[in-house]
């Protein structure tokens, strides 16, 4: 069995649907990867921290502890990065950098900061845009982003957007497209490619409009691909729409999963088309699968 995990907290997109129309209730798009670093300890690494994030965890935790597994907490939480500054994917830093701060020391002993993974433009922009106003003073003290968090500065190097490890995992970001004013990446955002130590790999999208020329390549270095998917059919959208990925080369669509859709998934007719367009699925939140569960199912 894979010492590496895979869940998606959540793979529901920014609104709150179940609040207003009595709709399944889908957590923000956010996935979270466990694995061990090598000196042996547990690393779990956020990719994006929503806004109800820590509902999610709770959820997944419960679920676990229902099935004899062991419970799953914001604090539990030690790295994280963020792949644009869309509330429903920063939301909860706020909520995880006071809980570091105030409340780890009770817990563990001495207090703990997660570790933060990003540009060094795009970490200003996430303290000025978003954090600042919340985090900057505590009472005498004028704080910074690395107040809260190690931040791990990434930079790119000759040309090629950068990378992190965890252990025995590699993270190399993607730039992607997903929000833009006047041209692209003037709102930054990024997906992430993820690798194993056996070179098994796959893209996760992040939000992102349907960009096969942007990523084809990505496409067919990868074994899976989580892809953005939005259902409802919006000239212009920020995010990639069913019918626009259906045009994909089908070498492509039987390798990738949908995330980041909208409660509508579970009427039979999204099921049909799918499964008729050769889809592998919408990948489910709260399913946790180890890493040979999850590329064993495509043979890989």
């Amino acid at each position: 069995m894979s010492q590496h995990r895979l869940t998606f907290t959540g793979t529901g997109n920014a609104l709150r649907f179940r609040s207003y129309y009595g709709l399944e209730r889908l957590f923000n798009n956010n996935l979270l990867i466990e694995t061990t670093d090598q000196h042996g300890h547990e690393r779990k690494l956020m990719v994006d921290c929503g806004r109800n994030l820590p509902e999610a965890l709770e959820a997944l935790s419960q679920k676990r502890q229902k099935l004899g597994a062991e419970p799953l907490d914001f604090m539990s939480i030690t790295d994280i990065f963020i792949t644009h500054l869309h509330a429903d994917h920063v939301g909860s830093l706020e909520d995880k950098a006071f809980m570091d701060m105030f409340v780890s020391g009770f817990i563990y002993g001495q207090r703990r900061r997660t570790k933060l993974y990003g540009k060094l433009l795009f970490l200003r922009e996430l303290w000025d845009r978003c954090l600042a106003g919340g985090l900057t003073s505590i009472e005498g003290i004028r704080n910074t982003l690395d107040t809260y968090f190690d931040v791990i500065e990434l930079r790119n190097k000759e040309g090629v957007e950068p990378e992190f490890s965890i252990g025995k995992l590699r993270f190399q970001l993607v730039a992607t497209d997903h929000v833009r004013v006047d041209h692209p990446q003037d709102y930054p955002s990024w997906g992430v490619v993820v690798r194993d130590e056996q070179d098994r790999s796959f893209f996760f999208t992040g939000d992102t409009k349907a960009r096969l020329d942007l990523y084809e390549p990505i496409f067919d270095s990868v074994d899976l691909v989580f892809h953005d998917c939005e259902l409802a059919d919006f000239p212009g959208s920020i995010h990639a729409q069913f019918h626009e990925l259906a045009q994909f080369p089908e070498e492509y669509r039987r390798k990738m999963y949908l995330v980041h859709y909208s409660p509508y998934y579970t009427k039979p007719d999204w099921k049909t088309k799918v499964e008729e367009n050769g889809f592998l699925g919408f990948w489910e939140q709260q399913q946790t699968v180890d890493f040979d569960q999850l590329f064993n199912a495509v043979g890989t």
